[in-house]
């Protein structure tokens, strides 16, 4: 459905109720500059691919396209069946959602994030509650809660991801079987400038507040990380090769 893409950025990946991973993703149209502040044709596109092995996906199509910049969606499966995208725009996260397919998503209005800072995670708590995790301006990890997914609290957060002279970004938590909380984010060193220079590293948390960085980081040397379980029980985590 539209125009296929010509390069997957911004990965996030659920897991659909037959063991399906599902991939959400900006198909940017350049590779030459940056996706996120140009495109040719002024259209900014998200598309989902699916995969049965988390390894070989089809691209289904389209799921948002849209005239203004945005970058780093964030998909979760609501409980009630539907989909909720969490999308940055510069220092704003902007919310749309889907119906039971998750295959086509409509803008909410509002920014969820009161232009604290973008590059959203999302997870559905045990309570039905989203946190949002977001790179603060600061130059950490935050989150904020919400009941409804759409009306977060107005502070700053509190911080879960500390800087420690480095840029930390791009968190992409998890739940894992429920009970046990990991995440998958972007560091770029001090003095790195690119892609190239970035690593996931991992930090795991009881509650989803307070975090551990694990100490067999970096993972890899990725950038912009996505973490899902599949139907079996093992992590797999994507991410943009160097």
């Amino acid at each position: 459905a539209g125009q296929a893409s010509a390069g997957a950025v911004d990965m996030s990946a659920i897991r659909l109720s037959d063991g399906t991973i599902r991939m959400y993703y900006f198909g940017s149209f350049t590779t030459t500059t940056d996706p996120g502040s140009f495109q040719p044709d002024d259209l900014w596109r998200f598309y989902a691919a699916d995969s049965s092995d988390g390894l070989n996906f089809t691209e289904i199509g389209q799921v948002l396209v849209t005239g203004n910049s945005i970058t780093d969606p964030a998909v979760l499966r609501m409980g009630d069946g539907s989909y909720r995208m969490y999308i940055s725009k510069g220092t704003q996260v902007l919310s749309a959602v889907a119906d039971s397919n998750g295959l086509t998503f409509n803008f909410e209005s509002g920014d969820r994030n009161n232009n604290h800072g973008g590059v959203p995670g999302a997870i559905l708590t045990p309570t039905g509650s989203v946190r949002l995790f977001y790179g603060y301006t600061g130059g950490g990890i935050y989150s904020k809660l919400s009941d409804d997914g759409v009306s977060f609290t107005t502070s700053t957060g509190d911080e879960m991801i500390p800087a420690t002279g480095n840029t930390v970004s791009d968190a992409n938590p998890y739940l894992i079987s429920g009970n046990t909380y990991v995440m998958a984010y972007k560091i770029t060193p001090t003095g790195g400038s690119s892609p190239q220079d970035d690593q996931t590293w991992f930090a795991t948390s009881a509650d989803g507040v307070s975090w551990t960085v694990t100490s067999n980081n970096p993972i890899d040397t990725m950038s912009v990380p996505s973490i899902v379980e599949a139907s079996d029980g093992s992590l797999w985590v994507y991410g943009l090769a160097h």
